[in-house]
């Protein structure tokens, strides 16, 4: 069993929006959250590290925290990074459905990825979390739905190395797509530029 857990990492000089990647083999990875809102946290000026994509026993596993999921480069980083599996602990209130509706299998089937997004459900100082935790396959389909906001825990079986196969062929030679493939990244300079 492998497990993602999201924490206030405290790395001695600086406290980080952690999520941390556990096995049978211990630690295995370590991400800290890049994109900081400040009515959620501040990273007080830390570096952005590269998002990481950790390999275990059951595929590759890349992860994200929360508000990650709404820029689309860091899923895809993930994607070319060869991640089967974008691990997604979040805090999603109320009001924010768009991410569990929609934003979540945008991000699986754009770039062809298992997305595991496990929200808070229930009530903490004011703030409602509405649920909605979910698995969701490559092609974007959901294959667990916790529709509700109280606690549950939800499951699917699949087959990680279904997200290696990059290439769609619906109709062979007419209707074929690869969403990772066919990239075209000289015509998205002006995304790395300030």
């Amino acid at each position: 069993m492998y497990a993602v857990v999201g924490m206030l990492e405290d790395a001695g000089e600086a406290i980080y929006n952690s999520a941390v990647l556990c096995g049978p083999e211990g630690l295995v990875g370590v991400y800290r959250k890049n994109i900081c809102r400040s009515w959620v946290w501040t990273s007080d000026g830390a570096r952005p590290r590269p998002v990481p994509r950790v390999r275990t026993l059951i595929g590759r596993i890349g992860m994200l925290i929360c508000y990650d999921l709404r820029f689309p480069e860091a899923a895809r980083c993930l994607a070319l990074a060869g991640a089967d599996i974008i691990a997604l602990p979040t805090n999603w209130p109320q009001g924010a459905d768009t991410s569990p509706d929609f934003v979540a299998q945008t991000r699986a089937v754009e770039n062809r990825v298992f997305l595991i997004a496990v929200n808070r459900a229930g009530e903490e100082r004011g703030a409602r979390f509405i649920g909605k935790s979910q698995i969701v396959d490559p092609g974007g389909r959901r294959l667990a739905l916790a529709d509700t906001t109280e606690e549950t825990i939800i499951t699917a079986r699949f087959d990680p190395t279904l997200a290696r196969q990059k290439r769609l062929v619906i109709v062979p030679g007419v209707f074929e797509m690869d969403t990772v493939g066919d990239r075209r990244p000289e015509l998205y300079h002006r995304i790395v530029e300030d």
